[in-house]
Formats: C-alpha cells, sequence, structure tokens
C-alpha cells in the first residue's frame, strides 16, 4: 500500500470531479489517498456516495493562504505561487504519515514563470507529479516558444529532482512537451466521472416529446462566449423549425457578450421559440447531465481559439451523438481521427453552419467505442499504477 496526497487550491468544476475520480481509482488499487484541499468535504461526499469503504482515505483541511487572482502582474503571480507551495509544504510536513507521492491533479495554480527547480527543490521536498490542463504554448505561437529556453515557461518547476513527471490531456503535443522539459510526459484520458447509469431526465424526456422526431441540436454547459454560443444562435436562426429543435441547457455568463447577445438571451428565456426549450441554469446532477447527451441528435462543441481538450466531446463520444466543433486544434484532430462528427468551416455564416449539420452521419464502424475505450476510467487507473511504478524505479 502505498500513500498519495491529492493536492488542490480548489474544488470547483472539473477539479472536484478528477479529484474524486481519482482517489476512488488509488483506492480500489488499495492505496491510502490523503486529501490536502481548503474545503475536502465536497470531494469526500462524491466518492462515498460511490464507495461504501472509505477507511483508507483521509482528509487534511488546508489553510490556504491569501494570495492574488493570476494576472499580468509577473511579481504578484511569483509572490502567490511562492506562498502556495510553502503553505502545502508545511501543510504536508505536520502530517503523521509521510507521502510516497504527492499527485497536483490541476499543476496550473501552482505554476507561474520563475519557479525554477532550484528553489523549488529547498521549499518542496516531497515527490511529487503534476497534471497541467492548458499549456498553452503547445498549440499557439508553439515555434517561438521551442526556440526559447524552457526557463521562458511557466512549467519548468517539472525540472525539480523531486518532480516524477507531467501530465498532460493532449496527445498530440506529448514529443514536444517532453522534449522541452526534459521529463517523462503522459497523455491523461478525457474521462467520464460519475460513469453513465441508465437514466431519464425530466428536461431530456420533455425536450424528446417536444421535438416529435425532430433532429435536437443541443448546447449543453455553462453558456460562455468562447464556446461559440454566438454561432449556435445563427445556426438556430436559419435551421428549418420543422426539421430541428434546439435545445439550450446551462448558466449564462453575461461577460464578454454584445449587449445583442445578452438582449437576444433575455428574450429566449421569456419566448423561446416552438422549436426551443431553454434551461437557464447549472444542472447539478450528474446523471441528468448525461441524460441530455443521450437525448440529442447533435451536439455543439465548436468552441472558438479553444486549443485544449473537452469532456463533452468523450460524452458526446459515448452515447454515439455526432458532434460539432472547431478547426486547428486538438478537438478537431480527434473529431478527425475517430469520425465523431463535423469540423466546421472557419466562416461561421448560418448558411454554412446548416450545411455542416445536414451533412452529419453518424459512425458506425466503431470508432466512438476505440475513443471511449481510451478515454475511460479504466485507461486512468493503468496511468495511475503506471506514474507509481515510475515513482519506485527512479
Amino acid at each position: 500500500m502505498k500513500t498519495v496526497i491529492l493536492a488542490d487550491t480548489g474544488h470547483s468544476g472539473h477539479r472536484r470531479v478528477w479529484l474524486a475520480a481519482f482517489a476512488e481509482t488509488f483506492l480500489a488499487q488499495g492505496h491510502h489517498v490523503i486529501l490536502v484541499l481548503p474545503d475536502p468535504q465536497p470531494v469526500l461526499e462524491l466518492i462515498q456516495s460511490r464507495i461504501n469503504d472509505t477507511s483508507t482515505v483521509s482528509h487534511q483541511s488546508w489553510d490556504l493562504p491569501r494570495v492574488t487572482k493570476r494576472n499580468r502582474a509577473f511579481f504578484k503571480n511569483l509572490g502567490s505561487s511562492i506562498r502556495i507551495w510553502r503553505s502545502l509544504s508545511s501543510t504536508i510536513k505536520a502530517l503523521p504519515q509521510k507521502p510516497d507521492l504527492v499527485l497536483l491533479p490541476f499543476l496550473d495554480v501552482f505554476v507561474c514563470h520563475g519557479i525554477f527547480p532550484q528553489f523549488l527543490d529547498r521549499v518542496f521536498p516531497f515527490v511529487w507529479y503534476g497534471i497541467y490542463f492548458q499549456p498553452q504554448w503547445t498549440r499557439r505561437h508553439t515555434e517561438k516558444h521551442m526556440n526559447r529556453s524552457a526557463y521562458f515557461l511557466e512549467t519548468i518547476a517539472v525540472r525539480s529532482k523531486y518532480c516524477r513527471g507531467l501530465g498532460i490531456l493532449d496527445e498530440g503535443v506529448g514529443d514536444i512537451v517532453a522534449s522541452k522539459h526534459k521529463v517523462p510526459v503522459h497523455c491523461f484520458p478525457d474521462f467520464i466521472y460519475p460513469s453513465i447509469e441508465a437514466h431519464e431526465s425530466e428536461l431530456g424526456k420533455s425536450v424528446r416529446n417536444k421535438a416529435n422526431n425532430r433532429k435536437i441540436v443541443s448546447f449543453v454547459g455553462t453558456i460562455q462566449s468562447r464556446k461559440g454560443f454566438e454561432s449556435f444562435l445563427q445556426l438556430m436562426d436559419v435551421a428549418d423549425p420543422l426539421k430541428y429543435y434546439f435545445l439550450i441547457a446551462g448558466k449564462f455568463t453575461p461577460n464578454c457578450f454584445p449587449t445583442t447577445v445578452i438582449e437576444r438571451w433575455e428574450s429566449l428565456k421569456k419566448e423561446p421559440p416552438e422549436n426551443v426549450t431553454v434551461f437557464n441554469g447549472a444542472i447539478e446532477n450528474d446523471q441528468d447531465y448525461y441524460d441530455l447527451f443521450r437525448q440529442s441528435d447533435v451536439i455543439w462543441g465548436a468552441y472558438e481559439d479553444w486549443p485544449h481538450s473537452s469532456n463533452v466531446l468523450t460524452l458526446s463520444a459515448a452515447f454515439k451523438t455526432p458532434i460539432l466543433v472547431s478547426d486547428h486544434y486538438l478537438m478537431a484532430e480527434r473529431v478527425r481521427q475517430f469520425k465523431l462528427g463535423a469540423v466546421l468551416p472557419d466562416e461561421r455564416s448560418g448558411a454554412a453552419l446548416l450545411k455542416a449539420v445536414e451533412q452529419l452521419t453518424v459512425n458506425t464502424n466503431g470508432a466512438y467505442d476505440d475513443f471511449t475505450k481510451l478515454h475511460s476510467l479504466d485507461a486512468l487507473s493503468t496511468q495511475l499504477v503506471h506514474i507509481l511504478a515510475l515513482n519506485q524505479a527512479t
């Protein structure tokens, strides 16, 4: 049995899911898990709702120091990052049991420019591993960064003698990340957690009944400008209401939207067209959320200038529901490779979007299953076994 610490500065959104999934996976492998979080309770509750024996999971509340929100101020970011590392180190030193590995499932909040490995070796003397969700340079201005010293990267900290490797969610850039950092790099699956169960939600049932055999095109999740909501509205405006039904389900965040879109949203909430259902708010129940993918015929995933992974791709593949994505980055590469849907043209006119939807076909050659296998909880378990073995071999 190994002792693994899972540490993070928060548990919002996907971070809570990842912490719980990692904890459950390590527990299933027979290890002792310690959650070090400012508030471990929400993660513990999710774990306890899924497994009976939680005797080998413990927790430690982390009295996180006050830090400024990440911005472009180099010295403020550096100061905040130093305080976070020092505070975590002190918290771990106070634990009665020394960890075999400290795993940071969201390394993004721990690193910044200037956190050099030589400094970190003195501040944080524990064996650790980090997963970096959004390494911007790997998909944007990559050539410029490849020609510069690795010490200009936020993640130079992974060269610490105590770091056992770096995890990313982008198999397309694994080689360049490894060559730049000179450490083992592993590509993690974008898994679904909790697992999908047989379930019918009230909203999903209502939408399917109202659609009355029309094709359901769904925008599911937080409604943000970066997710291409304005383009989705264009598609909705030109689609034949006798053929297409639209679902918009999520919490609307007005930041970055022009006034015209905010006004349109208010109008949709009050008086949606006959072929549109609007659910305004977060969908708290995971199975209710999943069911919207099950009931849909097309999923919108055409995020704007988004180089990273998205869990909507895994969910749409799990239900064999075609997805629409933007061109140029990781999601487009995956959709083309596994034939998971359609890659939209850069031209975002309503006519161009509608043409893409009309030409969509459901792939029946097993590629959906191939993709979901690569991004499964079993794949996560295999990766975590490998990381622990890597720690032993080092």
